[in-house]
């Protein structure tokens, strides 16, 4: 019991620092909307471990699929003991930025 509530505060030390997480990703698109490609959870998990110095599995990422158009999306991270964080993507024209 007492290893799991360590596990558990870790947790929570980790959800604490990726609270209000945003990251922004431009990518080149077809038509303004459809991204040529498409964002990963490779590119995702990369982004979070730029953006708090934090690596976080892939097993932990909770995403419905990539992400192929623009726009704004809140994936989960489940890090394990109930604890989990939603965090915020958003995914931009790569051609509108300039």
């Amino acid at each position: 019991a007492a290893r799991a509530a360590e596990l558990k505060k870790a947790a929570l030390e980790v959800a604490k620092k990726l609270e209000k997480l945003e990251i922004t990703v431009s990518a080149p698109t077809i038509d303004g909307s459809k991204l040529y490609g498409a964002i990963s959870e490779t590119d995702i998990l990369a982004a979070i471990e730029a953006n708090r110095g934090i690596k976080i599995e892939r097993s932990q990422l909770e995403l419905d699929g990539a992400l192929k158009t623009v726009g704004e999306y809140e994936p989960k991270i489940d890090l394990g003991h109930g604890v989990s964080v939603k965090f915020k993507i958003s995914i931009l024209d790569e051609g509108a930025a300039g």
